[in-house]
């Protein structure tokens, strides 16, 4: 009787081993992936520093700007003009006016410099307004007016960049 219940006893220890070991090895698996993660969000975040050093990302002041399941939505102050823009099969980009206009149709987007005494806002830079938000890998840009700011964000991390010097 008392060997069966050390054989017993040993099992259990045994057992109680390779949970600890099967427990180890999923921490360190679930903390290696997330510094995978760690590591992606930094090299997204300098890249997104090395653009803007070279960019100029004061171009989105005065936009909200939202990646949307069919394209990119362009929001100038407080909802007063609002575009979407799309990538069609021929490497095209599109846009159309959802509001004030609510149009229907897409047009060619160099086309809508043809449009510049419409708009409130410049059309000559609006090309690149749509390549360097895909280019800065956000999902969504956030123009805060009053404070100055303009609010990148990404699902990994947010960036504020102020046009206002420190006090």
């Amino acid at each position: 009787m008392i060997k069966v219940l050390k054989n017993t006893l040993q099992i259990m220890i045994l057992r109680k081993a390779y949970l600890s070991l099967i427990v180890l090895f999923s921490i360190s698996i679930t903390n290696s992936c997330g510094q995978e993660s760690n590591h992606d969000t930094k090299k997204e975040i300098d890249t997104f520093i090395k653009i803007a050093q070279t960019k100029s990302i004061e171009i989105f002041d005065g936009w909200n700007i939202w990646k949307r399941s069919d394209g990119i939505v362009f929001d100038y102050m407080d909802d007063e003009y609002r575009l979407l823009i799309i990538y069609d099969n021929k490497e095209k980009v599109l846009y159309k006016e959802m509001f004030p206009k609510q149009d229907s149709a897409f047009y060619p987007l160099n086309e809508i410099e043809s449009k510049s005494d419409y708009y409130p806002f410049e059309v000559i830079d609006f090309t690149d307004k749509v390549f360097l938000f895909e280019k800065l890998k956000v999902d969504r840009v956030k123009s805060i007016m009053e404070d100055g700011l303009i609010m990148f964000v990404n699902e990994d991390f947010s960036i504020i960049f102020s046009q206002k010097e420190p006090i």
